[in-house]
């Protein structure tokens, strides 16, 4: 059996690379303007209330939120299973536009 389109989206959402893209682009926006954090906050609320079962990942990721920039920078950006684990729950994608979203399944599905 297929997986629907929707499923797809998933799996690539959380396989490594693309996760990884994904949070490089949010990284690069949140590098150029630090005040978005407030909007990645803002998602983060809402996904402890989605899904309190990441509350291990919510909690890491609001400690990170709080960090000086280069550290949240670094993490989100990290090639480490430590890093995969974290981005498969992650309230940073919310700065990527759609346009860089199919750019990066686009992508992935072509490697």
């Amino acid at each position: 059996m297929r997986p629907t389109p929707h499923e797809q989206v998933l799996q690539l959402l959380t396989t490594e690379p693309a996760g990884l893209r994904l949070h490089q682009c949010a990284a690069r926006r949140l590098a150029a303007d630090p005040d978005l954090r407030e909007v990645v906050r803002d998602c983060l609320q809402k996904l402890r209330q989605v899904n309190p079962h990441g509350r291990v990942y919510h909690d890491r990721w609001e400690a990170l939120l709080a960090s000086p920039l280069p550290d949240l920078l670094r993490t989100m950006t990290e090639a480490s299973e430590q890093a995969d684990a974290l981005r498969q729950e992650s309230p940073c994608t919310v700065l990527v536009t759609p346009d860089e979203r199919r750019r990066v399944f686009k992508a992935v599905r072509a490697s």
